[in-house]
């Protein structure tokens, strides 16, 4: 039962450091993480390993530390090949593919992006195809080829309105912003950007609203308990 015990725990550390990474306490999510990895290896809980190596190349990702987060990336995809997780798989190819156009590698990016395209096959179409395109139209978007962006972007877009996910919209709204400000369209870059604004403020609103309902439930449990 100590598995169990160990296991419920690492999960609460990788949690508590997703929280901390999207409040920009990188520190000491890396901390947790650390600490977490830790007890995985002790413990040799493989599947929170490849989770743990996912959530540190994020953070190092957006600390600029493209490297690192590349090897951080590199160890998740190797584990989930062990595990036979297409899934872990999918997911650490993008990941790779963005540390690499980061780093100037744009032809190795192209053949990660490409290999996760191929897992789709074997994955649940629909949510995971908006991801795969998102992410190639992204990196067309970065590279500063036109046509390609553009046809990933809207076949994403196309695909997420259906799915009525809006953290999906905001990043293809970004994507779509990146491209034409990279090939001098400032006037398409500017509306994207507001469609990019507006998506994101409602998505902040529904935080808030979603925090202050927490705090609600919180005050009331504790007004109960007090009588």
């Amino acid at each position: 039962d100590s598995d169990k015990y160990f296991y419920a725990r690492v999960s609460i550390l990788i949690s508590l450091a997703n929280v901390l990474k999207k409040t920009n306490q990188n520190e000491k999510a890396l901390d947790y993480l650390s600490e977490a990895l830790k007890l995985a290896d002790e413990h040799n809980l493989l599947k929170l390993k490849k989770n743990i190596y996912a959530s540190m190349g994020a953070i190092f990702f957006e600390m600029g530390d493209y490297e690192v987060a590349l090897d951080q990336f590199e160890e998740s995809y190797h584990l989930a090949i062990k595990e036979n997780s297409l899934e872990g798989q999918f997911y650490s190819l993008i990941n790779m593919a963005d540390c690499k156009r980061s780093l100037g590698n744009e032809k190795d990016a192209l053949i990660n992006h490409q290999s996760s395209v191929r897992l789709l096959d074997s994955l649940e179409k629909g949510p995971y195809e908006i991801i795969a395109y998102m992410a190639l139209g992204d990196f067309f978007a970065h590279v500063k080829n036109k046509k390609e962006a553009e046809f990933y972007l809207n076949k994403s877009l196309s695909l997420s309105d259906s799915s009525k996910n809006d953290s999906q919209k905001r990043d293809i709204y970004k994507s779509y912003k990146v491209l034409y400000e990279n090939i001098g369209d400032y006037q398409k870059s500017l509306e994207y950007f507001k469609k990019f604004q507006e998506v994101n403020d409602k998505i902040t609103s529904n935080e808030m609203k979603l925090k202050v309902s927490i705090l609600n439930s919180e005050f009331e449990l504790e007004m109960k308990e007090s009588e």
